[in-house]
């Protein structure tokens, strides 16, 4: 009895550390990051961040999503939008700032997104926000800051029902 009890607890504590380790990024941001959101980043995405929210470490609810944070070159914005099935664009307006997490088109503060560090000087410039179609979620909401005239920054979001 002793000896199964033992087999049983190694097997869970196993499946929470690769839980644990799926969840904390082992395989890189980028290939988490298209793997999560179903898209190739450019080539130029840097100072990638990714993090997830739903019932059971943001992978098991029914509802979830998850959350992807990137800073890339200007020059290559209109080829990584053009592979987007865009099915609505809204213009900026007043909205915070850029690590915050989505609330309907534009973005609020929560504080469970601390975790997304900000990894750029300067104040980013809100831009647009992409609704997508998303191919392995319910949709895919893109939302571009203008930081420099040379980098943009891109915040994602990929929702499951």
């Amino acid at each position: 009895m002793k000896k199964a009890f033992l087999i049983i607890l190694s097997l869970v504590v196993a499946l929470i550390i690769a839980i644990y380790s799926y969840e904390h990024g082992f395989a890189s941001s980028r290939s988490r990051a298209e793997r999560e959101n179903g898209i190739l980043l450019p080539t130029s995405a840097r100072n990638i961040q990714c993090s997830a929210e739903g019932l059971v470490l943001g992978y098991f609810g029914l509802d979830h999503g998850v959350f992807s944070l990137f800073e890339m070159d200007t020059s290559e914005l209109q080829r990584f939008t053009n592979s987007l099935t865009v099915t609505a664009r809204n213009r900026a307006g007043e909205v915070p700032h850029p690590t915050m997490r989505p609330e309907n088109c534009w973005w609020s503060f929560s504080p469970e997104y601390d975790r997304f560090r900000k990894t750029w000087d300067g104040q980013a410039k809100p831009i647009e926000t992409l609704t997508c179609k998303s191919p392995v979620g319910d949709f895919l909401s893109v939302q571009l800051w203008m930081l420099t005239t040379n980098v943009i920054i891109v915040n994602m979001y990929t929702d499951w029902n």
